[in-house]
């Protein structure tokens, strides 16, 4: 989904917890990813969709690396960030 400046919520289905991302750039970003709510989880999160509180404060974001953080990234992840998808990080 390409939603600039949206903030969605990702709940994972194994601890149950949740995280906020908002997304700095346009971009794809999925519908599913591994748990980052809990660090010894192995969980999966699910996205909502972008159908939450948009005054929620986020915790992580989604960007699109640049310069020599792009070229630093993996050719697989370069690749993925040239067809539109967003990586995640904590929020700056």
């Amino acid at each position: 989904m390409k939603h600039k400046g949206r903030k969605n919520v990702y709940n994972c289905k194994e601890c149950h917890n949740s995280i906020v991302t908002i997304d700095l750039h346009k971009g794809d970003t999925p519908s599913v990813l591994k748990c980052k709510a809990t660090e010894s989880c192995r969980g999966w999160m699910q996205s909502m969709f972008y159908l939450v509180d948009q005054d929620l404060e986020a915790e992580f974001e989604w960007y699109k690396p640049k310069g020599e953080e792009y070229k630093k990234l993996s050719p697989f992840h370069q690749s993925q960030v040239r067809y539109g998808k967003l990586l995640l990080r904590r929020k700056k």
